[in-house]
């Protein structure tokens, strides 16, 4: 008991001193918020868990064939113009191209065996960045093998998905992690840069760059905003020049992409939660609709923890409400592996939850006793 006490202690966060009134409320709305996805939450699994398959087979088949022009000697440029085309990819707005990053990389290396260790390695090096960290804040050993692995159900897709390496989503998600495992108070460059690769690989990564940004110069912290906002910016140039070279290859009769604005609202959320072990194991147990009935679990019960964890002062929480407030708006069904890019993020706030919920209850005993 003494040494649950303790562990409390050292994970209390932003619920711990709130009034019973306050603590009810918040309890309320994550019960709310469970309710309103169960609801919404039947056919929102609508590719099965994915540990049962690889995500978007037909995606893969044109990254490995951009690959192998390249490795022929074509342009990425060029590769990826021809390929999207021959396959009725679309072309237009000229951001349905993939930033050159990534095929860069494998194309360099022997094979996509090894893009896929490193993936691994990367998340591996990210998961034990978050051990450390959160040891910090747990101290004893037993909830600290629960929170690593509540954390460790959002690296399903990097650790074991076959093919995930050739995804754009899968490195990004994974180098967002690591960033915000990486920066602290006085070190941030590192953390800076590593977001910038992400960008770099995928421009869905740009909002958390914003959100570091913001939240450095709300904390006073003018050196470090200034570091994020230069390497953001340098990645998005370098995302403008790319997609200028691509668009001079453009015809005008390239298929144009029907768009991503849809409104689908927390349904599409659920949809990207997908990605989590827990979600997979529900879908293995209970079908494909298990899937979006259990994210409608966890997501809430991430964006619990991140709220209440200080660990990261402003940043997890707000970008998870940032991409959560986006997917409501953007994204069509099949967009599902965009989930790739944010559950590793809220496994993170997921891992926390359950100090989280310890808070909130002691404060509602606490006034009951008093």
């Amino acid at each position: 008991m003494d040494q649950v006490q303790q562990t409390a202690r050292g994970a209390d966060g932003r619920f711990a001193g709130l009034s019973r009134a306050a603590a009810l409320a918040v309890l309320a709305a994550l019960l709310l918020l469970i309710a309103g996805g169960l609801a919404v939450s039947g056919g929102a699994a609508t590719h099965g868990p994915p540990a049962a398959h690889a995500p978007g087979e037909s995606d893969m088949a044109l990254y490995r064939a951009i690959i192998a022009r390249m490795r022929g000697g074509d342009s990425y440029d060029h590769a990826a113009v021809v390929e999207q085309r021959a396959r009725n990819y679309p072309l237009r707005p000229i951001i349905a191209i993939r930033p050159p990053t990534l095929a860069t990389l494998i194309r360099w290396l022997p094979g996509e065996v090894w893009a896929g260790l490193g993936l691994k390695l990367l998340a591996g090096l990210t998961l034990v960045l978050w051990m450390l960290r959160m040891e910090r804040s747990l101290g004893a050993f037993p909830p600290l093998v629960a929170s690593t692995f509540l954390l460790a159900t959002g690296f399903t897709a990097p650790l074991m998905v076959e093919g995930a390496c050739l995804f754009h989503e899968s490195w990004a998600g994974v180098l967002i992690c690591l960033s915000l495992a990486l920066r602290t108070e006085r070190r941030y460059v590192a953390s800076a840069l590593t977001a910038g690769l992400a960008v770099m690989i995928r421009e869905l990564a740009l909002p958390y760059v914003l959100v570091m940004v913001v939240a450095a110069g709300l904390e006073g912290r003018r050196r470090e905003a200034l570091t994020f906002a230069a390497v953001g910016a340098a990645a998005a140039g370098y995302l403008m020049v790319t997609w200028m070279l691509a668009s001079r290859l453009l015809l005008p009769h390239d298929p144009v992409s029907p768009g991503w604005v849809r409104f689908s609202g927390w349904r599409f959320v659920l949809i990207t939660n997908g990605w989590n072990a827990l979600a997979a194991a529900g879908g293995a147990v209970g079908g494909a609709g298990a899937v979006g009935a259990v994210a409608a679990v966890l997501a809430p019960l991430g964006c619990l923890g991140a709220a209440h964890w200080r660990g990261s002062g402003l940043r997890l929480a707000a970008v998870l409400i940032g991409y959560m407030a986006g997917f409501m708006v953007i994204g069509r069904p099949n967009n599902d592996y965009w989930g790739l890019l944010t559950t590793p993020l809220m496994a993170l706030g997921l891992a926390m939850a359950p100090w989280a919920l310890l808070a909130l209850g002691r404060s509602v005993a606490r006034d009951v006793r008093a």
